[in-house]
């Protein structure tokens, strides 16, 4: 029986196995602990046992790795990397999976379930539970919580704390309701036995009841073939006519007259009453199990000539697709029979309205036909969630009247509707169809066969009728309708309801897409003309896309959101080139298009969360633009229009997978150019321009003027999605591992490696080959130095070839980035997981002291943070002027270190006095061609030791060029200072330079250039004498005042500059070095420009702002000489 089978069936699977209830146990049954084995007892502590883990630890049958094998060759579903969880989830999911794979996965999930992988022995003792005890009793298994010791006595009367069986309430709801808002997901076909049905509707969506849908007897049976096609009439005015290639197999169809429910909508007469439409005549047609969309449509006709229409202006074929709502099928009127198509066959009724129960209120001059009078009411929609109900009631024209394709209801309560009627103005839509119905005074009219009449009839109905703001919604429906039809795209056979509600809170509107079940689209009445258009075409596409995919949450919703923003994208030229112009919105869903969902892979999120999973959709369509140009368009040579339609044919012919091998279709046929492609997008289109927040806003974001990341993919924001911190603190963790729970399967990983202050440090990136093989799924790993850095480059190998690892340093002078694109290796690995990477913070010794001793120098040193975590990889070298010395034999232990010199190993050094010493950390990544090993190295330390240490006496002059090099416009032909800049020379100022080579300097002072002026100086600077070389850099300030005596004027210059400059030693001599750099300054004049007998005409105030360099012949570090 098809109906027990789709609706029975449906709820089993909603409540059934996964919604089953615990029940108290006999208190005969033993308490059983698990004792081992040591490893994988602590994955099962921890909820981290998969079917990988039980393989490598010899625990799993056989039969399941073979079923593991034969899932990614016919499903790319990943066994192995699956828990319990995902298993039972697989399970009961819509799309489905072949028969033999789900009964051996439910014979799996059993396995499992029943925890048999573990030792097991009775509970003896006292009896008492320690927290963390893996046990269980009758079937059932759980960890001992923190909180509660639990006696065996007491527990064989009760349900055991925390059960890891399916019994957990959350994880039944989970699996019985979709992923959208709550709504339904529907099951496969087979039959699962299963405790009393139980159904966890979601908080804000109601528990509908499954329809009573009564047959009453047989009607007619007949054998169809799926290749020739073939009719079957029920003889009581039901035609069914099954084109050639309509089936997707040979079925026996019957058809069984039924008695069925209405569904909870009424009609009214303009000025009249309202009344529940009625059920005409309904039936049940079987075609057996139906798992989805049929490939065709099959074309069915009712007979009515038996019902005028001057009775029943209202008649309407519906279906219900999941036994709980009814969905009206557009249908048309061919003479005596109402003709409507299905891709989907299910009970059917047909709707009408019998005005015989109601008449009109008020008498008129015209006798009006009812059809133009009649209009829909919803008290209140059964399927909305209470926020929705809240706008109630709706109100709607005759469905004759809609646009094809659509039911637009609206709210009484939007702006320009009567809040009494919902219409705008009633009684002048009366008066002007009174008016326009004069000519046909006395004469039969039929507003069937009247085309002419009834168009205009319609253009009243908006007019006077419709409130403006739905009437913008109709007519942007309208415009979206036809667009899709330029674009070839299939239009649903079924209708969509579409309501306008005074506002929503949460967005511009959206669909609600079941799996199964009645869709209907939401919009808000105060939205502006620009998104209106936007979120029309954005929504109604949406429908369009449920003609060519059988809607399921976790299987098509992301590509489902991708391609619909991407079509707002190529609408664009239509719209704006109509005329006029339609105003359109196109960036508007750009800012939820975001780069970082990326990191969750092209498979989608591990949590299929609503939020994460349409998030992850919005991003994804950056992808799929990139398939159609750089692929479809430049290799394919086609055109980018046709892109979308063969997109769409090609994603619902798959079953199994679909998203990914749509994906794959479009970057050349398989996974191979999908990895191609992925690599390609990642690199030059992702990781080009941006690194965070806006940054340089990549191609796409310079393209649509949109900023593809303004969620930062770096940070935490994406832990509540399932995806780690990506954000490396070394100063935390010197070692940092990345391993295959991090990257993702077809995924672009971020990470930003924070900068370490000071700049000694260099992250040490180590890459295992294997990520890197000849053939087959590899990774490609991007690194960026800097935030300034605008591209990213290719992981530069710094290890010699046939080592078992790739390394780079990078430098941590600041935040450094590291990217890692995978194309499909993670997961790939049948028994183990690949070799993680690492991020190791190499940083130099610290705290070096040096010293004579007995005729060697003695090094001691405080090892770098990561040392112990690298110790067996880790050297230390020594640089004594400039040369190499190392790898040092190193003593001590802990965090401090020694090492002695003998002069022997350091031919360059003399060995009579203590030399100037850095020393560097290093770790060994590999053999050269000489059979020598090879080092990565950190900076240097500062140098310590040697003979630099002291005072010193540096004498030091800055001056300007002659002339600014710019003023701005307020110094034009107007009087300014004639004093830009005032330097000095041969100031002297002393400095103390420490054992690491370094020394601060600064002086402050006055001059005066007569009674009059004043100038105050200062210099503040810093400097290096290292190896013989002095190295200055700092900054000069003067503030100059000029007052003219027993008078106003006055000038005032205030300066600044930045300079650099140094010398070196050669053979005994300092030979100082040009300084350079930049100054600016501030000029006021307050001046008389006009005097008339000693006396000021009018004063005037002039500023200035310019700048300049600093002079280079007189500006230089002039002696730095030693002092006693």
């Amino acid at each position: 029986m098809r109906v027990v089978s789709l609706l029975l069936l449906l709820v089993l699977i909603a409540g059934g196995e996964s919604a089953a209830l615990p029940v108290a146990e006999s208190s005969s049954e033993a308490v059983e602990i698990a004792t081992g084995p040591d490893g994988l007892l602590e994955l099962e502590r921890q909820e981290k046992v998969t079917v990988r883990a039980l393989h490598a630890w010899e625990r799993l049958p056989a039969e399941y790795l073979r079923l593991a094998q034969r899932m990614r060759e016919e499903t790319s579903l990943d066994l192995l990397g699956a828990n319990l969880q995902r298993i039972q989830e697989w399970i009961v999911r819509p799309e489905p999976l072949p028969a033999p794979i789900k009964e051996a996965l439910r014979k799996l999930a059993a396995f499992l379930e029943k925890g048999d992988y573990l030792d097991w022995s009775q509970m003896s003792g006292d009896g008492r539970l320690a927290a963390g005890t893996v046990a269980r009793r009758g079937g059932k298994r759980w960890i001992q919580p923190e909180d509660a010791v639990m006696a065996a006595g007491l527990a064989a009367a009760s349900t055991p704390p925390g059960p890891t069986s399916s019994a957990d309430p959350a994880s039944a709801r989970k699996a019985a309701t979709g992923d959208d808002q709550g709504e339904l997901t529907a099951p496969g076909p087979e039959k699962v036995a299963a405790p009393a049905p139980v159904f966890i509707p979601d908080p804000d969506f109601p528990a509908l009841p499954v329809l009573a849908i009564e047959r009453q007897r047989q009607l007619a049976e007949a054998k169809i073939t799926a290749a020739a096609g073939g009719v079957i009439d029920s003889g009581d005015g039901l035609n069914l006519r099954v084109p050639p290639g309509a089936l997707d197999h040979d079925r026996q169809i019957v058809i069984h007259a039924a008695r069925v429910p209405p569904p909870s909508i009424s009609a009214g007469v303009i000025g009249g009453q309202t009344a529940p439409l009625e059920v005409l005549q309904s039936w049940d047609v079987d075609l057996g199990p139906e798992t989805g969309l049929l490939p065709e449509a099959l074309e069915l006709s009712v007979d009515v000539s038996a019902y005028p229409t001057e009775r029943y202006p209202l008649l309407a074929p519906a279906i219900s697709t999941d036994g709980r709502t009814w969905t009206r099928l557009p249908a048309e009127r061919r003479g005596n029979n109402l003709v409507f198509e299905t891709r989907h066959c299910s009970p059917i009724l047909i709707l009408t309205l019998d005005v015989s129960l109601f008449g009109l209120a008020g008498a008129t001059a015209v006798a009006l036909p009812v059809a133009a009078l009649t209009y829909l009411v919803y008290d209140r929609v059964d399927e909305f969630p209470s926020r929705y109900n809240e706008h109630a009631p709706f109100i709607s024209f005759n469905w004759d009247e809609q646009p094809e394709g659509f039911e637009i209801y609206w709210s009484k309560k939007v702006p320009g509707a009567n809040p009494q009627t919902g219409f705008r103005d009633e009684k002048g839509y009366l008066q002007a169809l009174e008016k326009l119905l004069e000519p046909y005074q006395g004469k039969e009219t039929d507003l069937t066969t009247n085309i002419r009449l009834g168009f205009k009839i319609r253009e009243l109905n908006r007019q006077y009728l419709m409130p403006e703001s739905v009437r913008k919604v109709e007519e942007a429906l309208k415009i979206a309708q036809r667009y899709l039809k330029t674009r070839n795209i299939k239009k649903p056979l079924l209708t969509l309801p579409v309501y306008i509600v005074p506002s929503l809170k949460e967005n511009s509107g959206h669909i609600h897409n079941p799996w199964s079940g009645r869709r209907y689209m939401i919009l808000s009445s105060t939205l502006d003309e620009r998104t209106i258009y936007t979120t029309v075409l954005h929504e109604l596409f949406h429908h369009y896309q449920t003609g060519y995919v059988w809607i399921d949450r976790k299987g098509h919703l992301p590509l489902m959101e991708a391609s619909a923003l991407l079509m707002e994208r190529e609408a664009l030229p239509h719209y704006r080139n109509a005329q006029p112009p339609i105003l359109y919105n196109e960036t508007e869903g750009l800012a939820l298009a975001q780069f970082a969902v990326f990191r969750h892979g092209l498979d989608g999120p591990a949590q299929w969360e609503e939020t994460t999973v349409r998030t992850f959709g919005y991003g994804l369509t950056w992808f799929l633009e990139y398939l159609r140009d750089e692929h479809w368009v430049k290799r394919e040579k086609k055109k980018a229009e046709d892109f979308h339609a063969a997109l769409l044919s090609t994603w619902g012919a798959n079953k199994y997978n679909a998203i990914h091998k749509a994906l794959a279709w479009a970057a050349g046929g398989d996974d191979q150019s999908l990895a191609k492609a992925l690599a390609d997008f990642a690199e030059n289109f992702v990781l080009k321009g941006p690194v965070d927040k806006c940054g340089s806003r990549s191609p796409y974001g310079g393209r649509y003027n949109a900023c593809p990341l303004s969620d930062s993919p770096y940070g935490a924001g994406f832990v509540s999605q399932g995806l780690p911190d990506a954000t490396v603190d070394l100063s935390k963790n010197p070692v940092h591992q990345i391993d295959d729970d991090f990257i993702r399967p077809w995924s672009i990983q971020f990470l930003k490696i924070q900068g370490v202050p000071g700049g000694q440090a260099v992250a040490a990136v180590e890459i295992p080959r294997e990520w890197f093989p000849a053939e087959g799924s590899k990774r490609s790993v991007f690194s960026r130095e800097g935030a300034k850095e605008t591209d990213v480059a290719e992981f530069d190998d710094e290890a010699p070839q046939g080592s078992p690892s790739a390394w780079a340093s990078l430098s941590l002078n600041e935040d450094a980035f590291l990217y890692i694109v995978d194309s499909g290796q993670t997961g790939s690995g049948w028994v183990y997981d690949y070799q993680p990477a690492r991020i190791v913070l190499l940083e130099p010794p610290a705290n070096i002291e040096s010293k004579m001793e007995n005729g060697k120098l003695r090094l001691k040193w405080q090892a770098p943070a990561a040392a112990k975590k690298v110790a067996k990889e880790m050297a230390y070298f020594a640089y004594i002027e400039k040369n190499r010395v190392g790898p040092l034999t190193v003593t001590g232990s802990g965090p401090l270190l020694e090492a002695a010199i003998a002069p022997e190993d350091a031919p360059f050094w003399s060995g009579a006095e203590t030399p100037p010493v850095a020393m560097v950390s290093a770790l060994i990544i590999g053999q050269g061609d000489d059979g020598k090993t090879v080092y990565l190295e950190s900076p240097r330390s500062d140098i310590t030791g040697g003979g630099n240490a002291g005072n010193y006496r540096m004498e030091l002059s800055l001056n300007s060029v002659s002339k600014p090099d710019q003023c701005d416009e307020h110094s034009k032909d107007k009087t300014v200072p004639d004093i830009f800049f005032h330097g000095f020379t041969n100031q002297s100022f002393t400095v103390h330079v420490g054992t690491d080579g370094g020394f601060a300097f600064s002086r402050q002072w006055t001059d005066s250039y007569g009674e009059e002026s004043m100038v105050n100086l200062t210099v503040n600077g810093r400097g290096t004498f290292r190896d013989k070389e002095v190295k200055v850099e700092g900054s000069y300030t003067y503030a100059y005042y000029w007052k003219e005596k027993n008078d106003e004027a006055y000038q005032q210059v205030d300066a600044s500059a930045r300079f650099k400059g140094g010398g070196k030693f050669n053979h005994g001599i300092f030979f100082g070095h040009k300084a350079a750099g930049q100054w600016s300054s501030n000029g006021v004049v307050h001046y008389c420009p006009t005097r008339t007998n000693g006396k000021c005409q009018g004063w005037k105030t002039d500023y200035s702002q310019c700048s300049g360099k600093l002079n280079p012949v007189v500006s230089s570090i002039d002696s730095f000489t030693r002092m006693p």
